[in-house]
């Protein structure tokens, strides 16, 4: 889950030599060959996440853009992790069950890009909830107006990480 400069950390590892402004020109083609060269699924935080798996693994890449820029806050990621901990352990086969043992590696590796990508939908629908938030607010009300709208959201004030754990119940439940 690196942001702009933490992937340009990871690609120095591999002799590429892209500071954030230049992945921020492109950064789904950044994610895909960050996906590539660790075998794994990338989540690369921006304005836009992107979430790119390997090649071979043949998936569509998602993107998610509901997040505000009060995201990047200090600790929001470890939000996110957290997020995305609980859906992958959710997702978690059970080596007991016959059956669920019986699946080929690359079939677990397939939820992966959909769990990362949802893991980004509910952080930042919750920052969203948490940025509007004020003492007679109402979240149902705020869900179905950004899921109905197709105009930039206007973002009320800034936020915590604190303030988006407190808004995830919400944004699961809706």
């Amino acid at each position: 889950t690196p942001h702009y400069s933490e992937l340009s950390s990871l690609l120095k590892r591999y002799e590429i030599y892209a500071n954030a402004q230049l992945i921020a020109t492109n950064p789904i083609d950044y994610a895909i060959l960050a996906a590539n060269l660790t075998n794994a699924t990338v989540l690369l935080k921006g304005s836009n996440t992107i979430v790119a798996s390997p090649e071979n693994l043949d998936l569509p890449i998602y993107i998610s853009n509901y997040g505000p820029s009060w995201l990047a806050t200090a600790g929001s990621g470890d939000v996110l992790a957290g997020i995305l901990g609980a859906l992958l352990a959710q997702n978690y086969s059970n080596p007991s069950d016959d059956n669920k043992q019986e699946n080929s590696k690359q079939e677990n590796s397939l939820n992966y890009a959909l769990i990362a990508s949802s893991a980004a939908t509910i952080h930042s629908f919750a920052s969203i909830l948490a940025s509007h938030k004020t003492q007679n607010y109402n979240y149902n009300n705020e869900i179905k107006k950004i899921l109905n709208t197709k105009e930039d959201l206007i973002i009320e004030h800034p936020i915590v990480a604190k303030d988006i754990i407190e808004a995830l119940e919400q944004a699961i439940g809706d």
